[in-house]
């Protein structure tokens, strides 16, 4: 986490970040753009090279989706990289464990 929090200040990171564009495309003409629940949303991913090569990937479905879940361990990780930004990671960690061992957990007080 700590690079995540110094990547905003980083110059090779800045460098990096002004070289990337993003651009949402339409569906076809006539298409409802109003997401379904449960909907798997492509995200075409293409990455153009200074020398001109192209490579892309349909990035489907997202991880997180019902179609691809993230497993315990990615939720936990995902929660402690978040959770320790706006608290001590002794705190994060206790509601971490306590999530982990809710159903043998006798109190949520942490």
């Amino acid at each position: 986490m700590d690079a995540l929090r110094s990547g905003f200040k980083d110059p090779d990171v800045l460098a990096m970040a002004r070289k990337v564009s993003i651009a949402e495309f339409p569906g076809p003409p006539g298409s409802d753009q109003t997401p379904i629940p449960g909907q798997v949303k492509s995200a075409p991913m293409t990455v153009k090279t200074t020398d001109g090569k192209t490579y892309s990937e349909d990035l489907r479905p997202s991880k997180g989706s019902p179609q691809n879940p993230m497993t315990h361990e990615e939720i936990e990780n995902k929660f402690m990289g978040l959770a320790t930004t706006a608290m001590p990671q002794e705190q994060a960690s206790k509601i971490a464990a306590t999530v982990r061992n809710l159903e043998e957990t006798k109190s949520c007080r942490i």
